[in-house]
C-alpha cells in the first residue's frame, strides 16, 4: 500500500490514526538514517540505555503530535508529560534501543504511538522493518508493508 492510500484508509478509521501515522513515520525516519551511526549513548537505569538517535526520533514523533493536537503527550525519552491524563499521547519513539544499539539488525527496532481517551487506548500502532502494524477502539489489527 502506497503513502497516500495508506493515509486514506488510516483516517477512514479515525483521524487520530492518520496523525500517529504520520508520526510514527518521522520517527522511523530518524531511526533508519542513524542505524549504524556513532552516537552518543546515556545509560538511564540497568540496561536501560537512551541515545541520541533515541532522543531525536522522540523529538520528531512529538513534533509532529504537537503540530495538529492539543493532547498532552508522555514519551519514554522526552518526558513531555509526568502523570497520566485521561487523554493523551503515549510515544516510544525507538523500542528496543540496546539492540539497535548493538546492531543486532534493522529488524528489531520499532516505533509505537498510542492514544488514550476518557482513560482507555483508543488506537495504538507499531511501526518496525516488517511493516507498520495498528488497531483502533478494539478494532481488529491492520497490518501494512
Amino acid at each position: 500500500m502506497n503513502e497516500v492510500s495508506l493515509s486514506r484508509h488510516a483516517y477512514s478509521l479515525s483521524p487520530h490514526l492518520e496523525l500517529a501515522v504520520r508520526a510514527a513515520r518521522a520517527a522511523g525516519q530518524v531511526v533508519r538514517e542513524g542505524y549504524g551511526a556513532l552516537s552518543a549513548i546515556e545509560q538511564k537505569d540497568v540496561g536501560d540505555l537512551v541515545s541520541q538517535v533515541d532522543l531525536d526520533a522522540d523529538l520528531a514523533a512529538t513534533g509532529v503530535l504537537r503540530a495538529e493536537s492539543d493532547l498532552p503527550i508522555l514519551s519514554e525519552e522526552l518526558h513531555c508529560t509526568t502523570e497520566a491524563s485521561s487523554a493523551m499521547w503515549i510515544v516510544d519513539p525507538l523500542d528496543g534501543s540496546s539492540g539497535f544499539l548493538m546492531q543486532a539488525g534493522t529488524q528489531f527496532p520499532a516505533v509505537m504511538v498510542a492514544m488514550r481517551e476518557q482513560h482507555e487506548t483508543v488506537l495504538g500502532l507499531n511501526q518496525a522493518k516488517a511493516g507498520l502494524f495498528y488497531s483502533v477502539e478494539a478494532g481488529d489489527l491492520s497490518a501494512q508493508d
